[in-house]
């Protein structure tokens, strides 16, 4: 499958990416009224041109796209049957997922830079120093907000919620994880109180976003150009990963594998229980990129332009595809197709 999808007119596209599959699924229908619309997989993409698109991933047609005040620094997210996004000028929308009619919007105040969280009922955002905790179908309902939270600092990453080993029994006890410009790391519970925060000394500000994929062990790099690896009980911390310029990429975590770019153009794979390194891959531009894993392989993009294939064992290089712009977006597999923005204005 080959898409080539032309977004906008705008000379930068962060094109921010994320794919949900909508298919009719009910086979017998009552005669007496219309039978449910069919909705092919979509994929809905972020851009600074402040449009965000709906694009038929079977197609590679636009579905529908709308104009948002402000520019999309954010992953979409799809929860409660809409789109979720905020925008850099402070205003976070619900928006129709099969329509792209906006149904909601508030203004938050503060520019709004990490993807929403479907968490207990509600949607968490964060906005410059807030963490919010919304009415997912009436933001502007103070009471029925499960709560805000203000940080020291801005957050600029995706805030995400796991389950805690010795704190969490059930999910209405799984904490909240973000962190902040300030160099906080910073842990809540479900009534918005903190639990514990890490404050890295010699920081630059937090703008990758924090892995937990299990109970125990949390995951993010810093402007330092230092990977932290924290207990997610008390946010102690197990290792420290140094490496030679900012990580703005966030981590993921495969089979003990740490995997995540840097601005040293170098993208590293690090032992998870011993922060040593495993394997190392050079590019010839910084990477920002998150990368994302399927079928035993590490993709990411990097600012030379490039994607890139790599063998999680080993580093070896698979494959490479050129762009003719910048790669600063996320990244999607879906059926075996990697999908992903350039600054060339094209997915």
């Amino acid at each position: 499958m080959k898409i080539y999808t032309r977004l906008g007119k705008s000379l930068l596209t962060v094109g921010i990416l994320s794919i949900f599959a909508f298919t009719s699924c009910q086979k017998n229908y009552s005669p007496d009224g219309p039978l449910p619309q069919e909705f092919s997989p979509t994929l809905y993409a972020s851009t600074n041109n402040e449009v965000l698109y709906a694009i038929d991933v079977e197609k590679g047609d636009y579905n529908w796209k709308v104009n948002l005040n402000g520019k999309l620094a954010s992953n979409p997210t799809y929860a409660f049957n809409h789109i979720y996004v905020g925008t850099e000028s402070g205003i976070f929308y619900r928006i129709d997922y099969k329509t792209g009619e906006v149904k909601e919007e508030i203004n938050l105040g503060a520019s709004i830079k990490g993807a929403a969280l479907e968490y207990n009922d509600h949607i968490i955002v964060a906005a410059g120093p807030k963490v919010y905790a919304l009415n997912p179908v009436n933001f502007e309902d103070q009471d029925s907000r499960l709560f805000t939270y203000t940080a020291a600092g801005n957050v600029s990453s995706s805030p995400t919620a796991h389950f805690v080993d010795g704190l969490s029994e059930d999910m209405e006890d799984k904490i909240i994880f973000f962190t902040t410009q300030n160099n906080q790391i910073i842990a809540i519970n479900n009534e918005g109180s903190q639990v514990w925060n890490y404050v890295a000394n010699d920081g630059n500000g937090f703008d990758s976003s924090p892995n937990v994929t299990n109970d125990s062990f949390l995951y993010v790099g810093n402007n330092n150009g230092k990977l932290y690896n924290l207990y997610t009980r008390d946010g102690s911390v197990r290792w420290i990963y140094e490496t030679n310029g900012p990580i703005k990429s966030s981590p993921i975590l495969v089979d003990g594998n740490v995997m995540f770019g840097s601005y040293d153009r170098t993208f590293y794979s690090v032992d998870s229980a011993t922060g040593l390194t495993r394997w190392t891959i050079e590019t010839e531009d910084i990477i920002s990129t998150s990368p994302v894993f399927y079928d035993m392989k590490v993709y990411f993009g990097s600012n030379d332009h490039n994607v890139y294939s790599i063998d999680i064992i080993d580093g070896e290089l698979i494959w490479k595809k050129v762009t003719f712009g910048l790669i600063k977006s996320s990244r999607i597999i879906f059926e075996g197709s990697v999908f992903i923005g350039s600054y060339d204005k094209n997915i």
